[in-house]
């Protein structure tokens, strides 16, 4: 593809990111303004509503995730090779993961595991990993 049709798409997918991010942050305002609204006046499955309204707030987070690596593949930024510590990595991208109580992610990796590597998109990888190994999950438990 010459570079004139890729900085053409890059723009193009920079774009939409934009337009689908646009409503993502009143949406997750919306879900916690009706969790502190009406928590306490909910008398019939308050638990239900509360897992509703997260379940809506960690979606939203999940969508903006997801728009923001189609923004930055859209760049294709060039990595920043430097040496860091993949366990730390690791250990801060499966935190991200925590609220998934189903599943135990068991890391098994020296604590001072020193690589060179861009940390970001080393980051979203594994993070791309297990949101892929977590829906795989659940779509087999719906099967």
């Amino acid at each position: 593809m010459d570079a004139q049709k890729q900085a053409a798409w890059a723009d193009v997918a920079r774009r939409v990111a934009y337009e689908i991010k646009n409503p993502l942050t009143p949406i997750h305002l919306a879900a916690e303004r009706l969790k502190r609204k009406y928590s306490k006046e909910i008398k019939t499955s308050p638990d239900t509503f509360s897992e509703c309204l997260e379940t809506i707030k960690q979606q939203v987070i999940y969508i903006g995730n997801m728009v923001s690596e189609f923004s930055t593949f859209a760049r294709m930024p060039k990595p920043v090779m430097k040496k860091e510590n993949l366990s730390d990595i690791v250990h801060e991208v499966l935190s991200l993961h925590k609220n998934n109580k189903e599943i135990n992610f068991v890391v098994d990796l020296p604590k001072d595991l020193l690589i060179l590597c861009d940390a970001q998109q080393i980051s979203q990888g594994y993070f791309k990993c297990g949101e892929n190994g977590i829906e795989a999950m659940e779509d087999q438990k719906v099967a």
